[in-house]
């Protein structure tokens, strides 16, 4: 028995990189609790919860919150760096995993439409049908755009190996610039759209993994450049803060540096990977976790969740409690909200998830058989 467990150990995944994914999900549900608190809501008949978090502030909390609602992206990129790490070895992209994707992806919306409806009896035409095509309407996009990316990266993997070092340096340096340079500062440049953008950093990574593995494996290194990352993100907020006391163009651009195209969030995901790949240790329950990390995504926000619950909780908080302890409602909503998203993921795991990877090998098959078919067909033609 003891042989049997050392073994599973053994093959167990190294938990400190799954540590930062689940550390990668909090951030990103605070962020979301955050926008629902900051954001108007056009098919809630009520407003009163809201909270003015775009213009220059001398209110502590209000900076704080605007710092907070960074962290969506911060773990986005936390998520997509660990990802591009691993999708540097594939030679191929599963078809199994896509169509469990997209097939998990469109049932947990179509229950929810379902709940929805049976407790509110009617939602909106629009958040009905975008609820009937979740991917398609990218309604939780980081998951669509992931779909887009996951089957051309074995393509960019070819295209890396095929590369030189100064090659591979050139094209890392012209995208940065365009694609991370330009747009942080106005994201309009050069046709920006996060394809391009998640190309430009999987580019990046791959120019660390083939050629600065030396440097990205010193603590120290990584320790600093997050160190740097994270001041520079707070500090360019608190920045725009003060120059928008004092200058009226700049009094409604606190927010505007929560943004995907943040180089300082870039550098702060590189970092904690880099640090996370050197916390050796193996934990299954936090294995497990980061397993579920998809479904907890998926569940906390849902467009009907994140439409008609999120804001009505904070109307209910606003009502009761009122804001003199903000800051603490934020994490309390924050918490509750991710264990029951983590709740209704492990249920989701054990019951519904082992019928659609059933379902979807079969789709798979059958989409194969007409594909084949189709694929001979073009051949033929002359």
């Amino acid at each position: 028995m003891e042989q049997k467990v050392f073994a599973d150990k053994s093959r167990m995944r190294d938990s400190g990189v799954e540590l930062l994914k689940i550390i990668a999900v909090i951030l990103i549900v605070i962020s979301h609790v955050v926008l629902t608190l900051i954001t108007e809501n056009e098919y809630i008949p009520y407003s009163d919860y809201l909270l003015d978090c775009t213009h220059a502030t001398t209110n502590v909390t209000v900076l704080l919150l605007a710092v907070m609602r960074h962290f969506g992206a911060l773990g986005n990129w936390i998520f997509f760096v660990a990802s591009a790490w691993f999708l540097l070895d594939n030679t191929k992209a599963s078809g199994k995993k896509m169509m469990g994707m997209l097939l998990d992806i469109w049932v947990i919306s179509v229950l929810f439409l379902g709940i929805t409806l049976l407790l509110r009896g009617e939602v909106s035409g629009k958040l009905f049908i975008f609820s009937l095509f979740p991917t398609l309407f990218a309604n939780n996009w980081y998951l669509t755009c992931y779909l887009l990316f996951y089957p051309i990266h074995p393509y960019l993997n070819r295209l890396i190996a095929a590369m030189t070092q100064k090659e591979h340096l050139k094209v890392v340096s012209v995208l940065a610039v365009l694609y991370i340079g330009f747009n942080f500062i106005e994201s309009r440049f050069f046709f920006p759209n996060m394809l391009l953008l998640w190309i430009s950093v999987y580019l990046i990574v791959a120019y660390i993994k083939r050629y600065c593995m030396k440097l990205y494996s010193s603590t120290k290194v990584n320790s600093i450049l997050l160190l740097c990352g994270a001041a520079g993100a707070v500090g360019i907020v608190i920045l725009t803060d003060l120059l928008g006391l004092k200058i009226a163009a700049l009094s409604d651009q606190l927010l505007r540096w929560v943004s995907n195209f943040n180089l300082f969030l870039i550098l702060i995901a590189i970092a904690a990977f880099g640090l996370a790949r050197k916390n050796h240790f193996k934990n299954k329950r936090v294995n497990h976790i980061a397993k579920c990390s998809m479904l907890i995504y998926i569940i906390h926000e849902n467009i009907l969740l994140r439409t008609y619950t999120r804001p009505y909780l904070w109307h209910c908080i606003f009502n009761r409690y009122g804001y003199a302890h903000l800051f603490l409602w934020v994490f309390l909503y924050a918490a509750g909200w991710l264990l029951a998203a983590l709740a209704l993921s492990l249920l989701y795991e054990k019951s519904i998830q082992k019928i659609t990877a059933r379902v979807s090998e079969k789709i798979l098959k059958w989409m194969g058989s007409w594909y084949q078919k189709y694929e001979a067909a073009m051949l033929k033609l002359h």
